[in-house]
């Protein structure tokens, strides 16, 4: 992992190897569920996560739908690194995102 991403980070990152939906934010309009696709997490922190993509992001906000067996909860993030993969995963990015906010699903943006 590049080092200045490391020195950035203000609370420590745990292992999250979980599968979980996000959705791109454009224009401050709240995703509809459709838009929502899976993602592989890599880690989670309190302050943001990362995850796994095919292809390089378009967006700079998205939209996290967390859950567990028991709740679902949705926060707003920021991309704030783009990392291509290298070796087997060429091809493939890593995505670092900062939470912004917490929303509940009646929540409006902007």
């Amino acid at each position: 992992m590049d080092e200045s991403i490391v020195q950035r980070r203000r609370t420590p990152r745990f292992a999250f190897e979980a599968i979980q939906r996000i959705a791109p934010v454009t224009d401050k309009k709240k995703p509809d569920p459709g838009d929502f696709f899976p993602v592989r997490c890599r880690d989670i922190s309190r302050g943001g996560f990362s995850f796994y993509l095919d292809e390089r992001p378009d967006f700079t906000e998205l939209m996290a739908l967390v859950s567990d067996n028991h709740k679902c909860i949705y926060l707003m993030a920021q991309v704030v690194y783009v990392r291509e993969l290298e070796n087997h995963d060429k091809g493939r990015f890593l995505v670092g995102c900062r939470f912004l906010s917490r929303m509940n699903s009646s929540s409006r943006l902007g």
